[in-house]
């Protein structure tokens, strides 16, 4: 018999949930339903939020996203192959973040003390994250935690975002520690390589903003797969856990010492995309004559104008110079190593079209490189 964790996932799974379609107010509602009106509130952004805390003693923010990189809604295959849940119809399983979703869920179910939300948009730029930080930054201020499970893998705790760092070491390994200590599997560490997810957005106001490996990889591809293994026993651990007890070390008003030693020095704050007065973004918005400038504005620096010929290659299954390109910035001692560890087949025609959309609205080449390794690499 299935257990409800796996139910809800299956249910998630099921959906292609691009932000602002129908599939995404399935998950919506579906969630709603399963929690009851009672702990549950939805805000303007349309951010689902259940507030399951005691007392003014548990400080703990739990996340998940509940959009996908989906451009059309409809149904979403999905197959079992041995521990993993894999991509069944040429797009991606939507692990990211449907597994959050179920953990979160699991976690209500069993009533874990803190304050959960369910976001809306993180795949097009945190855009209901962003709009709770801008408009509600009372109720983010009562946390000193904030934890989601929107990583790949099965090894990370999330200690620096693009926007530089947003966890301490000290308490991504205590939570590290305590993870381990639940399950013999678990090898979690400190992993300053996170790019972005909806606890960023929270950096200058919670001392601990972090983002643990759900299972999932390859994700944003139609190669995406989901550890079920990982998953459940990271469901296991997440309820035997006294989160509130796990110290809070970071200062967000002090910059950090090592900042300039993190390969994320350059990173000193999100791009900007014109967000509105409710925290939208124009990320996707910008209108341009594609049939004359196909790719976006001509101030590019040099580095980026090189970038930009390799994706357009790339989409031509001429990926070889996009792959060096990669491997010789995230190696420059040691390309060929590094290269090895390049999924060439999760170079998919969606993952280069984010990467062209990244470029139009304001990110460097180096944040874009650092984006395509996060979906390339392979362990």
């Amino acid at each position: 018999m299935k257990t409800q964790l796996i139910k809800d996932l299956e249910f998630a799974l099921s959906l292609k949930r691009p932000h602002g379609g129908t599939g995404v107010t399935m998950l919506c509602n579906y969630i709603v339903e399963r929690i009851g009106e009672g702990d549950l509130s939805v805000d303007f952004c349309g951010n689902i939020h259940v507030d399951m805390r005691d007392d003014s003693s548990n400080e703990t923010l739990f996340t998940a996203h509940v959009d996908t990189v989906h451009r059309e809604d409809g149904d979403n295959l999905f197959k079992y192959e041995g521990q993993y849940l894999l991509a069944d119809g040429g797009k991606p399983l939507g692990a990211d973040d449907g597994a959050g979703v179920a953990l979160l869920l699991h976690m209500i179910d069993n009533r874990i003390p803190g304050y959960y939300i369910f976001f809306q948009g993180e795949e097009k730029g945190g855009i209901g994250s962003s709009w709770l930080a801008l408009n509600d930054p009372g109720l983010v201020g009562q946390f000193k935690r904030a934890i989601t499970f929107d990583r790949k893998g099965i090894h990370s705790i999330i200690t620096h975002q693009m926007c530089g760092r947003t966890c301490s070491d000290e308490f991504a390994y205590a939570l590290s520690d305590a993870l381990n200590e639940n399950c013999v599997d678990f090898m979690f560490v400190p992993d300053d390589t996170g790019v972005y997810t909806d606890t960023a957005e929270f950096a200058d106001t919670i001392p601990e903003c972090t983002n643990i490996s759900a299972g999932y990889y390859s994700e944003h591809t139609a190669n995406e797969k989901l550890d079920l293994y990982h998953l459940e026993d990271l469901a296991n651990a997440v309820l035997k856990i006294n989160w509130d007890s796990l110290e809070a070390v970071r200062d967000p008003s002090v910059p950090d010492p090592d900042e300039l030693k993190s390969s994320y020095n350059n990173y000193t704050s999100f791009p900007t995309y014109n967000k509105d007065a409710y925290g939208y973004s124009n990320k996707y918005d910008y209108e341009y004559d594609y049939e004359n400038d196909p790719v976006g504005p001509t101030t590019y620096t040099e580095e980026a104008a090189t970038l930009i010929d390799c994706l357009a290659d790339a989409k031509f299954g001429l990926k070889t110079e996009l792959l060096d390109m990669v491997a010789n910035f995230v190696h420059p001692e040691h390309p060929e190593t590094a290269i090895k560890f390049l999924n060439r087949n999760a170079l998919t025609e969606e993952v280069i079209l984010d990467a062209e959309d990244m470029l139009r609205v304001g990110y460097e080449e180096h944040q874009v490189i650092e984006y395509l390794f996060d979906i390339l690499y392979k362990e």
